[in-house]
């Protein structure tokens, strides 16, 4: 939805009560565009929109002002990250600075006036492109988005009006990174090399998007193998721990295993999107080097275990 009062392409959206029949919108459409009216510059919506919204009722000046020379073109090529949040556009003519907005592509009555990320540019003599990042941590993974850049200049009158440009739509993502090998442990078996996927690895927000990941062998730089390793073949259990209190808790971990034929001396591990909805980036990691021999296994108890196990061992010092 696109927030009432303002200016799209060549289409001023305006509220109900003073938006025209459609033949007068064609006929608008027909002439000069019309210019969307800013009243002070600010990085929500919501309070340009509460004063054009008043001014409409009381009579006042709407949005369709008056063409003058200031106003500004519309960007073009604009281009946008929605995992990164990472932004380019050219600077057009008669700008004074720019703003770039994020709003929900399908939002609630509620806030479908309110953008949920956005970064002011200032215009800069001379630029020809302005490039930077929005912060994207308000966004929820998995939801679809749509980011537009708004364009100011200022009338004859010395108010802001602005252009904007047609909307580009995307799911926001979150990096899946395993680049520094965490988790993931590599060595020398079995005339071969076994790579170990430890629960450090995992995480239950990718793993319930059925994530396949693309471990690759390499020997003197060259790869040499590569096995997907998919989802099916993780292993959950739950593992009975302390907590910080002292008291046992249940977790769950998760873990994996895979084993090359070949011989190598590093890998690397990429995670592989099956999903149209997932949430998580493909990214290769950092070569991990392969160990001569397997590290000491780490001791981790089931909660079936610690329960048989107790009982167990009761029996046996009874013994």
């Amino acid at each position: 939805m696109i927030p009432e009062g303002v200016y799209l392409g060549n289409h001023t959206l305006q509220p109900a009560s003073v938006r025209a029949s459609p033949a007068s919108e064609c006929a608008q459409q027909a002439e000069a565009p019309p210019v969307g009216k800013a009243f002070g510059f600010v990085d929500s919506l919501k309070l340009a929109e509460s004063k054009f919204r008043l001014l409409g009722a009381l009579g006042g000046k709407s949005s369709q002002t008056k063409q003058t020379a200031a106003l500004p073109d519309v960007v073009s090529d604009l281009s946008f990250d929605f995992e990164t949040g990472a932004f380019a556009f050219s600077d057009v003519a008669n700008a004074k600075n720019y703003n770039i907005r994020i709003f929900e592509a399908n939002p609630s009555d509620e806030s479908a006036d309110m953008p949920v990320a956005a970064r002011r540019v200032r215009d800069s003599e001379g630029a020809e492109k302005y490039e930077g990042v929005v912060d994207l941590s308000e966004l929820h993974p998995g939801e679809s988005y749509k980011a537009y850049v708004y364009t100011y200049a200022k009338d004859a009158g010395g108010d802001l009006v602005f252009v904007m440009t047609e909307p580009l739509t995307g799911v926001y993502k979150t990096p899946y990174s395993p680049s520094d090998g965490t988790g993931v442990v590599a060595y020398k078996d079995a005339g071969g090399v076994t790579v170990d996927f430890g629960n450090d690895f995992f995480t239950e927000e990718y793993l319930d998007k059925a994530p396949t990941y693309l471990v690759t062998l390499y020997k003197d730089g060259q790869q040499v193998e590569q096995i997907e390793l998919t989802a099916e073949q993780v292993v959950s259990v739950e593992v009975q721990e302390e907590s910080s209190s002292g008291d046992p808790e249940i977790s769950i971990k998760s873990s994996a295993s895979i084993h090359f034929s070949e011989e190598g001396d590093s890998v690397t591990v990429q995670v592989i999107s099956k999903d149209a909805t997932a949430y998580y980036d493909s990214q290769v990691s950092a070569p991990i080097a392969v160990l001569d021999e397997a590290p000491a296994a780490e001791v981790t108890e089931t909660a079936d275990e610690a329960t048989s196990g107790g009982e167990g061992g009761e029996a046996g010092s009874g013994g």
